[in-house]
Parts: C-alpha cells; sequence; structure tokens
C-alpha cells in the first residue's frame, strides 16, 4: 500500500526555496474593496453576510489575491479591479503576456492546490500564509507535464472536487523559482 502524503511534509520542506510576499496595505484594501463592491452590487440592502456569502467573499479574495500578489512582485499594474467577478476567471497577469498564457493557483496552507486532471497550462502556484492573511509564498512554476505526472486524485478532500476532474498537486520541490524581473519572467514561460 502507497503511503498517503500530507501537506507538510510535501510543503515545509521547501519553504525556504519560495518567494514569501507581503502584499501592501494598498493592494490589499484595492482589493478587499473591489470584492466588497462586487458583492454589494448583487444585493438591494446590505445585510450582514451570511456564511455562505463570507465563503464566497474568501474564495474570490484567494482567486484573485494570487493576481495581485504577481503584480506586487512583478512592480506592475496589470490587474483590472474593476472586472473582478465571481465564478471562473482567466488570471489578470495573461495581460502583460504575449503570445502566452498561465495559470494562478493560490491555495490556503494546509490544502494542495487543486488542478485539473489534465492540465494545459504553465501554472504558478501561490500559498496563503496561515500565520498574517497578508502573506503568501510564491512557491513556483510547473510545467504541465511536470504538473500532471506530480498530481493525486486521492489527495483531494472534497469527493466534489473528485468528480469535477480536480486533482492535486504535490511536488513543491520541482517548481521552478520565479523571477522579479519581466524579462527574465517572459523567458522562463516562453
Amino acid at each position: 500500500m502507497e503511503k498517503i502524503l500530507t501537506f507538510s511534509e510535501c510543503f515545509d520542506p521547501y519553504i525556504s526555496k519560495f518567494t514569501k510576499i507581503t502584499l501592501d496595505k494598498e493592494h490589499e484594501s484595492k482589493l478587499a474593496g473591489a470584492i466588497s463592491a462586487k458583492y454589494n452590487k448583487r444585493k438591494v440592502k446590505t445585510p450582514p453576510m451570511t456564511e455562505i456569502e463570507r465563503n464566497s467573499y474568501r474564495k474570490l479574495f484567494l482567486n484573485i489575491a494570487g493576481d495581485v500578489v504577481m503584480e506586487q512582485y512583478l512592480d506592475l499594474d496589470f490587474v483590472d479591479y474593476d472586472k473582478i467577478s465571481f465564478g471562473i476567471k482567466e488570471p489578470f497577469i495573461n495581460k502583460i503576456i504575449t503570445n502566452k498564457k498561465i495559470d494562478i493557483v493560490t491555495f490556503n496552507y494546509g490544502n494542495f492546490p487543486l488542478v485539473y486532471d489534465k492540465t494545459y497550462k504553465k501554472t504558478i502556484f501561490i500559498c496563503a500564509s496561515p500565520e498574517n492573511k497578508r502573506d503568501y509564498y510564491i512557491c513556483g512554476l510547473g510545467t504541465p507535464k511536470m504538473i500532471d505526472g506530480y498530481s493525486k486524485k486521492e489527495l483531494v478532500q472534497s469527493e466534489y472536487y473528485r468528480n469535477m476532474g480536480k486533482s492535486a498537486f504535490y511536488a513543491f520541490y520541482n517548481l521552478q523559482p520565479i523571477p522579479n524581473f519581466m524579462y527574465d519572467f517572459n523567458a522562463l514561460i516562453g
């Protein structure tokens, strides 16, 4: 029987290789304000959020936070806060990349990042720190072949996501570090 991997076994030994980014207050407040504005547009009145709405807000915040982290890291301006929406989105970072498309998967510490069983894009993995809600770790970039080879359905906790064709990526040691100069970044994703 194959040993079941734990998140900490797969992530913690490599954390010193990742780039830690603390979102500055400006980026954090712009993101929170844009998401709150989307939430408030959906309501006639603004009563306190229900638990389902809070979870939806947190999920959207985490999803877009990856783009905001990369925007701050690359010292560029590409996140269109007016175009943030609930539902599936194309990463904003693709606006600054010519002829290529990449994904950004942002996940909470302790949860393996979810990917599709068959990946077609290079992917940047970003982990939200458990200690501080403004801290993130840019883990690195994975190629589709590498991601597909190091993902397991058994690591997905939710049966719903397993049935939707999701697997969990676990090989953080195989990710390529992300340079913070645009020229080097484009060369990496090229």
